[in-house]
């Protein structure tokens, strides 16, 4: 799976303003990062939360699975990484973000790790 590097000459429309605001920015892509001009639904949860919370989270993911909506999140807490799973098994379509700025990190290692952990093809 190829890593694409988006800046300001190869970005979707909607990301301009954000490359014209920030020139030299730059973000690691797997897949088609025309989704990034879906409509999203940004998703997060705290690692502690209410059961009754919990059941509405689940009966949300479930719903999204059958849907043809766009999540973004970062699927850190254990709630989210169990609506990853969901989601992975549905029609939806799922932006994972991830930020490392100044760490160092390489985009290879990065995506290994990820795609590793959920043994899954970055193209599903």
């Amino acid at each position: 799976m190829e890593i694409k590097t988006l800046d300001s000459a190869n970005s979707p429309a909607s990301l301009q303003i954000y490359f014209a605001q920030n020139p030299s920015a730059r973000i690691f892509c797997i897949g088609n990062p025309e989704i990034l001009s879906d409509e999203k639904i940004g998703f997060f949860c705290s690692s502690k939360s209410s059961g009754a919370a919990i059941l509405k989270v689940f009966e949300r993911a479930n719903l999204w699975r059958k849907e043809r909506t766009t999540i973004i999140s970062g699927f850190h807490s254990p709630l989210e990484r169990e609506v990853l799973e969901i989601l992975l098994k549905g029609k939806g379509r799922i932006i994972l973000l991830i930020l490392f700025v100044g760490l160092g990190e390489k985009p290879q290692s990065v995506h290994r790790c990820i795609f590793s952990s959920y043994q899954v093809s970055p193209l599903n």
